[in-house]
């Protein structure tokens, strides 16, 4: 589902036409971080959860309304495609020296640019003291930057983009020559023909392969 904007006389008429139920469905729907339309169903209370579920997300009132609060969320959050992609990029382009400063020390969390620190996942902070009489004394703090998978959002960006695209393969209509794959395997292994103990051997790898075992 995508947001849609509507002006407040087409949202106000569209959530006139949806009936209770519908508008409880709705609502159960964006509030299940899964969205999980049977489980939505099933809260807004039909009872057949699995089948209502499917029909009345088929009404178009229906899919309208959650289009309109979609993007109503998305604007009370800040939440843009823009605003997506800088968080997508902070994490993609990330460099360790960004943590640094010019003296290769690290940079406290407080004092990161935000473009930098949307890569962070988690810091923890080490701090060791010495004993010295009776008060206890700084002796040195460590810190342990884990940040967001960085490939991933490479991944990310670069189908947005358009320089990677997904591949589906069908091998469903494969058809496999087993005799020119035998004897491409033996041509492999140069198995000689009059050595039946590495023939049994090469024969039983070869049923390996080619023919798993049944379970």
């Amino acid at each position: 589902m995508q947001p849609v904007e509507m002006t407040d006389e087409q949202a106000a008429m569209n959530l006139g036409m949806c009936t209770p139920k519908e508008r409880a469905f709705v609502e159960q729907l964006l509030c299940d971080p899964e969205f999980s339309i049977i489980e939505a169903a099933k809260k807004a209370g039909y009872k057949s959860p699995q089948t209502a579920s499917s029909t009345v997300l088929t009404r178009p009132r229906v899919q309208q309304l959650i289009g309109q609060m979609l993007h109503k969320r998305s604007q009370a959050n800040k939440i843009t495609a823009d605003r997506v992609l800088q968080e997508l990029a902070g994490v993609a382009f990330q460099q360790p020296k960004q943590y640094l400063d010019e003296n290769g020390m690290p940079i406290p969390l407080h004092e990161l640019p935000d473009n930098v620190a949307v890569a962070l996942k988690d810091l923890k902070v080490t701090v060791t003291y010495e004993e010295n009489g009776e008060e206890s004394v700084l002796k040195h703090v460590a810190y342990r930057y884990q940040c967001w998978d960085k490939m991933e959002a490479l991944t990310m960006l670069a189908k947005h983009v358009g320089i990677l695209q997904e591949v589906n393969v069908n091998l469903t209509n494969v058809c496999v020559n087993w005799g020119e794959l035998y004897a491409t395997i033996r041509e492999l292994a140069k198995v000689e023909e009059d050595d039946p103990v590495e023939k049994r051997i090469a024969e039983a790898a070869l049923v390996e392969v080619i023919e798993p075992k049944k379970e």
